[in-house]
């Protein structure tokens, strides 16, 4: 469902990467009431020449935000979220703004209208609890052949989200 690109000039190490990852998967499920095993998080190191901005060549940190939009998502919502990520930006990537591990651009689109993942359909924005609900046999059934639902299975019942049987 939601992917972050984090597109970095900067090296950043594996430690970096992964507590990115996962201060980037828990800002977002907890925002959005989210499996956190939906959440994705891509890196992608810009080199010189990689991108243009006013028709100049332009190197700088940015991260993109690929989210499912929709009424029951206000624009507050993703005000808090680009502010979270960037805390755990600076949080991870101590910088200035005349470093190059400044972070330039937080962008974030609510582009994504359909989607599935492990053959099920992604539930609207706003949808996730309802869609935990009414998809729980099928994913106790799935949990058992695949460790990723397993995980998203051990997580609803581990935040009070799974169906009262």
């Amino acid at each position: 469902m939601p992917t972050y690109e984090v597109i970095h000039r900067c090296d950043l190490t594996n430690e970096q990467r992964d507590a990115l990852a996962a201060a980037i998967t828990e800002i977002h499920a907890q925002l959005f009431t989210v499996s956190k095993i939906f959440v994705n998080v891509w890196f992608r190191h810009w080199h010189e020449g990689g991108r243009y901005v006013g028709g100049q060549p332009e190197c700088n940190n940015c991260i993109r935000a690929f989210v499912r939009g929709g009424p029951a998502r206000s624009r507050e919502q993703y005000v808090e979220l680009v502010k979270q990520v960037r805390a755990a930006w600076y949080k991870v990537v101590p910088s200035t703004p005349d470093k190059e591990t400044f972070l330039h651009v937080i962008n974030v689109m609510d582009s994504i209208a359909a989607g599935m993942e492990f053959d099920f359909w992604t539930p609207p924005a706003g949808g996730d609890v309802e869609w935990f609900q009414e998809n729980w046999k099928e994913l106790t059934e799935k949990a058992k052949d695949f460790p990723q639902i397993r995980r998203l299975v051990d997580e609803v019942r581990d935040r009070g989200l799974a169906p009262k049987l």
